[in-house]
Parts: C-alpha cells; structure tokens; sequence
C-alpha cells in the first residue's frame, strides 16, 4: 500500500513538475520585442545569405533608424561603420518578419533590403549579429541599445557550432529560431532555409491605433497606419502607386553621358523603400532591360529624389520621342512617362496640359527658364558640381547662427561658389529671400564647403517639412534636399551608398567618418572637503587643439550639467566646476561620474569609493587614481600618499586606456617599502655620526687612552699625533654624510614629491 502510494506521489511530483517547466517555458517563449528569426550563412555563392528578423508581439512595432551590426570572431567593441547596416523605416505588424539579403542572396522570397556592407562569415569561428535599435556604434556586447544578438561557431557570444560539411543539408540551410529563451544552443537548430520577407507577411494586415485607454504597455511599439491609400499594399517600405515620376533631364546642355536624371515623388502619406525598384527607358515589351538603373534607399513622404543616369545605364531620346519607366522590385510597372516632342538643351520635362513636355521657352532666350501659355513661372534645375551633401538644422541649444549646410565639389577642379544661393521653403523659383554666399568660397576638388547660416538670414525648420535649396548665379535651382522633423544635434546626410539619413554631424568631413572624439577626462573630484575647501570636479583636456565643449553633459548619478554654449577648454587646459555649479552635491560614500560630448557619446566614466575626508580623488599621469592629501584644482594633480591609503579606481575599460591593476599597486608598495627601509638607514647612519662625534671629543679630552680601543664595538683606526692631521679626514666624511642626509630628506620625503 505504501508502495502505491509513494508512486502515486512521484507520479503526481513528475506532472505538476512537468506542468511548471512548460508554463515558465511558454513565458520565455513569448518576447515583447523585435527578434532575429532565421540566419543564412552560406547558400549557393559567397555572399548568398540573408538575415530575418520577425516580430512575435501582438501589436505593431516601428523600426525607425535601427541596424544591424556585425562582429567578427575575433573583432572588438566598439563596432565599425563598415559593419553597420541601417535598416530603412519599416512599420512591422504582428506576426510579420522583415527580410534583409546579402549582395548575392538569391532566395525564393524577394529581399525588402539589401545589405551590402558586410558579409557573414562561414568558417567554424562564427561571428556575432546584433539587432539594434538605433544607428550608433555598438559599444559593448551588453549595450543597451541591442534589442536581440545572434552568435554562432566559437565566438564569446555562442555555443552554437557551425555544421560540419557531412551534417550540413544538401541545399541551401539557415539557423532557424525555434524558441525564444535569449539563448542560442537552445533557441536555434539547423534546417532547410525558409526566407519570409515583409511584402508576403504583411500583405492585408494593417496597425490600428491604441485603445481609447491609451494603455500600450510595448514601449517599443509605436501604433501607426502601415497602408497609405491607393498603396498596392499595406506594406510601408515595398510598394506604393503613390510614387511617381516627377521631372526628368533627357538633354542636358554639353556632354549628355553621365549628367542626364530622372526625378520621382513620394505622394504617399508613408516613408517607401527603394530598393531594387528599376527606372528604365522604352518597354521593348520585356520589361526592364540590362541597363536599367537600379534604386536604393528610402523616400519620405513628400519627399522627391532625383537619380543621375551614369554612363553604364540607359539613355533618353533628345529627338523622336521616348519613354520614361519606373518599377517595383518585381519588375512590374508602377509608372510611366512618354514624351514625343523635341528635347532641348537644358529643357526639363514635366506633366502639363496633360502630357509630358519641356517648360515653354521665351522668345530670344534658349535654355532659360520662361513662361507658359497660362502665364504661371516655371522654374528647372540646371547643371552644377555643386551639390547639397549635408543639413545641421537644429543644434542644441539656440538654433540662429548655428545652423549650417555642407556643400560638396564633384569635380575634379577647384570651383567657387561665388554669388550662388541657398534657400529653404516650398517654392522652386528664386526669390529676393534666398540666402547670397559670400564670395570667398573657393572649394577644392571632391572637397567639402560648410556655410554658416547667420541670425539674420534662413531659419531651417525643427519640425514639419523642409526643403533647402541651391541656386547658381543664374538664380537657376540646382539642387534640392527636403527632410522632415529634424532630430536635435542630428544632421541630414547623404551615406556612401546616396541614403539620407539623419546621424552624427560629419562638419566639413566626409558623411561616413564619425565625428573625432574629444580628449577630455575627469581628473579631480573633491567629494568631502574640510575647512574652507569647496566641493570641485575637474577636467582636463589631453588634446592638443582646443576643445569646443558647447553641450557637453558632466552626469553626476542621475543629475546631469549640460556645458554653456561657448565653453572652450584649451590644449592641456583644466576646467574646474565648484559645487555652485555641479548638478547634485557629491556623495561622500562614493559615486558614479560620467562625461558625455555633444552628441551623446560617452567619452569618460569614474566610480570614486567611500571618500576621504579632505583629500581629492586624482588621476596620475598613468590614468590610475588615488586619494591624495594635495588638492591641485586648475593644475597638475600631485599625488600625496602612504601606501597603505592606496585606494583602487574602478574605471570603464572602454574609455580609460590605462587602468589600475594589481601589478601597479604592487610595484607601489615595493617602491614605498624600498624608501621605508632607505630611511631607517639614514636614521642609524645619523646615529653613527653622533656616536663618532662623542668618541671623538673624549678621545680630545682624554689622551692617556689607548687609540685602538674599540667603540660600540666598532675599531676606531688610531688617531695621530696632529689633531688636525688626525682628525680632517673624518670629519670630511662626517659632513658629507650629513649633506647626503638632508638631500635625501628634502627631495625622497617632500610633501610635494610624486610617487
């Protein structure tokens, strides 16, 4: 009976067990956030890979300037540009997933990006992806940026192994999610590829606005309209019949090869992705041909992009009429554009009186602009190396006099900018309003030409719409860039690949180089002072330019100081900020300080530990920290201590070079023991000294003693006749012990001696 009963127990134990495991299972297994779903590694070529990315939630998920880093087996933090791809804005239903391809990804499903920064390696070593929700370089395996992280082969973040040859699938094999525990041995299994892209997910599905409670507990979910109307779809990034084409250039004045363009409009009230969407001359009836001009990259709503044909791709008719042809990334037609009339030099198309025709040219002026039949202005773009390269319309703080335009020299000579315009607002056509450079801007070749927007002339605009506009001495447009609602202390560039985007300033420098980091350290914190000391942080700069601290952000625990505009700090300068001026009064049980530059990066951190009363946290020219007794506010930083006050500094590895280790304190407290026992030493020879000194004066006054009497047991050499002959010698040596004595006292023991 016992026996029963005990089995019925275990049996019972066994079930409610098994019961607990599969609910806490269901609960890992249900994320509140974006994940990576399946990654191919290798397929049928080198670059014939993909990563998916799927989000599980209930609710819509908006991808708004996130990315996709990689790291190498072998590669360190912080990661690189080169290893970044930004995934355009995409608005993610439940249950749907986003498709990114390699160069060469040839899937049964259509990529909705394509990636072509990085490729994913295939050997045993593996490598590590990172979902990221923002564009910023990843600084560290844990950084709070990363939303999701996949790790395979033998790098630090996997114990999931690459296959060998024999276990791999004869075709083309991913890793395929198929729980969702945060860890990749139990969460990823190999198995036939299966891409799943955004425009077969999404198809029909839409992002309905929050309940009339407002309650949204995803805080990564921003709900949205994925659809815009007449869309083929409700697909935010693949689709739209609202695109169309604007403008275009068949015969430009000159050469025609390289410098004819297309414009298109995005009519939709949603951001579309371009890539792999085709522009391309008259349909033979195949469709897009060879020479068609592949499209990448996103258009805002509103937005127009214009595309310059290069020499490999197809080329517009000046004469007996041609088409115009836009696709979708399938290669169906999403619009067209046929024209019949002559093309003439500088004469850009557009659609009037319902059909597609040159602006109106005035009688006696071939090329210019003119005036149609209706009376209304047309204005065209003309042709110029000149280019709008960048946007810096909301700095931080007070935006008169410190927004700017970048402007770029494609030519491969030195060109000036003299008397040609910028302007911002809707209109196209030239106005009294427009912004005059000055005439001393010659740029160099390829180079790069920043124009500093004074108080009183344009005012780029923080929120809403925005055009900024280029003009010739012609006051002809010759360039055009429109963003919307432009982030603080985030310009609007172009990529290497000809994305805008907004990011980092890139001020004067090329777009894909982040701005260079300041050399500006934490140097001194005074947290406990005594007397009339007052509490100070102090900073150093360790360049040797100036430092334009403007923005700048001293965070103290959660309180943080944000720098005056205007705060310079030059080249082996101190800056030191007294209590008045700190966020929070310093905490004398020991705290966590950081400083942050302009753009948010972190570019210091300390932790100081339980404070000594009176005595200042200092760096030494090493980069280690100690408690000293010499506060050097505005200066060099003396470090005053015993060994035994040595206190260790605990640094963050990322931006301190130099960090306190166990072989420093060791090498410390030897060198304070060797001085311990080097001033014994002088101690018992000052002994010594006095010791002979007595032995000589009795031997003076007594001289019925035998000379070669021992003293403290020590032989005293006999004395001469002469005491004067008897005796130099000796006191030679007596007074030059006493000089090495005190040359030892004042520079081995002064208060103001580093150690």
């Amino acid at each position: 009976m016992f026996e029963r009963i005990k089995g019925f127990v275990c049996a019972l134990l066994v079930i409610t067990g098994c019961w607990f495991v599969a609910s806490s299972a269901k609960a890992e297994g249900e994320p509140n956030h974006i994940v990576i779903s399946q990654v191919q590694i290798e397929g049928d070529a080198a670059n014939d890979e993909f990563v998916e990315i799927y989000n599980p939630t209930d609710g819509c998920i908006t991808l708004d300037g996130w990315s996709l880093q990689y790291k190498s087996s072998s590669g360190n933090f912080p990661l690189t540009t080169a290893n970044r791809k930004n995934i355009p804005k995409v608005i993610m239903p439940a249950h749907t997933y986003y498709l990114i391809g390699g160069s060469l990804y040839n899937g049964a499903a259509l990529a909705d990006a394509t990636n072509t920064n990085f490729s994913l390696s295939g050997s045993a070593a593996g490598a590590t992806i990172f979902l990221v929700s923002s564009s910023a370089a990843v600084a560290a395996a844990d950084d709070i940026s990363v939303v999701d992280k996949f790790g395979y082969g033998t790098s630090a973040d996997s114990a999931l192994l690459v296959p060998t040859t024999s276990e791999k699938p004869a075709v083309d094999w991913a890793f395929m999610r198929t729980f969702y525990t945060n860890n990749n041995l139990g969460d990823f299994q190999v198995g036939i590829s299966d891409p799943r892209n955004f425009l077969a997910s999404a198809a029909g599905l839409s992002c309905n606005p929050p309940p009339s409670d407002g309650q949204n507990n995803d805080a990564s979910t921003t709900p949205e309209n994925v659809g815009g109307s007449n869309s083929t779809t409700t697909s935010s990034t693949i689709k739209s019949l609202l695109v169309k084409i604007y403008k275009f250039l068949p015969n430009p004045a000159g050469e025609d090869v390289g410098s004819e363009w297309v414009e298109i409009k995005n009519l939709d009230s949603q951001e579309i992705n371009l890539d792999g969407w085709l522009l391309d001359d008259k349909n033979s009836g195949t469709g897009p041909a060879a020479d068609a001009l592949a499209l990448s990259g996103n258009i805002a709503a509103g937005e127009i992009k214009r595309f310059v044909l290069p020499l490999e791709a197809f080329a517009l008719n000046n004469s007996g009429g041609d088409e115009v042809n836009l696709y979708f990334s399938d290669k169906t037609l999403a619009d067209t554009a046929a024209y019949s009339v002559v093309a003439y030099d500088d004469g850009v198309f557009e659609f009037r009186d319902n059909i597609w025709q040159p602006p109106t040219i005035s009688s006696g002026s071939s090329g210019s602009s003119g005036s149609s039949s209706s009376g209304s202005a047309v204005s065209y773009l003309g042709s110029s190396n000149f280019k709008i390269n960048e946007v810096f319309a909301n700095p931080a703080g007070d935006d008169a006099g410190s927004e700017w335009v970048e402007i770029y020299n494609s030519s491969s000579a030195t060109s000036s900018l003299n008397s040609y315009y910028l302007a911002d607002g809707d209109s196209e056509s030239w106005t009294s309003s427009a912004y005059a450079i000055s005439a001393a801007t010659s740029v160099p070749p390829t180079n790069y030409f920043v124009v500093l927007l004074p108080k009183d002339s344009l005012s780029l605009n923080n929120t809403g719409k925005e055009k900024v506009k280029l003009f010739n001495p012609q006051k002809q447009l010759i360039d055009i860039v429109e963003y919307s609602d432009s982030p603080e202390n985030r310009s609007w560039a172009k990529d290497q690949n000809g994305k805008w985007l907004f990011g980092l300033p890139t001020k004067g420098i090329n777009n894909n180089l982040p701005p260079p980091q300041a050399q500006v350290v934490i140097s001194e914190i005074l947290p406990a002072p005594t007397g009339d000391q007052d509490e100070f942080v102090e900073l150093y700069n360790a360049a040797t330019t100036t430092t334009d601290l403007s923005g700048f952000v001293l965070k103290i625990g959660t309180r943080e100081k944000v720098m005056a505009p205007g705060t310079q700090l030059s080249p082996n300068a101190f800056l030191v900020i007294l209590a008045d001026d700190l966020p929070v009064a310093l905490r004398n049980a020991g705290q966590d300080l950081s400083l942050y530059d302009a753009y948010g990066r972190n570019i210091f951190s300390i932790s100081y530990p339980k404070a000594q009363a009176g005595e200042s946290y200092a760096r030494s020219e090493a980069g280690d920290f100690f408690w000293t007794g010499s506060q050097t506010p505005g200066e060099t930083n003396q470090i005053v201590l015993a060994a035994s006050d040595v206190v260790s500094a605990k640094l963050s590895a990322e931006n301190v070079k130099t960090t306190v280790t166990a072989k420093s304190f060791s090498e410390y407290n030897k060198l304070a023991k060797e001085n311990k026992s080097l001033s014994d030493r002088v101690v018992a020879l000052e002994s010594q000294i006095g010791e002979l000194a007595l032995a000589i004066t009795n031997r003076q006054e007594s001289p019925g003693v035998e000379q070669n009497e021992p003293v403290n047991n020590e032989q005293v050499p006999a004395a001469p006749k002469s005491p004067l002959s008897s005796y130099k010698y000796l006191v030679l040596a007596i007074l030059a012990l006493v000089f090495l004595i005190v040359l030892i006292k004042k520079y081995l023991f002064s208060p103001n001696s580093k150690v």
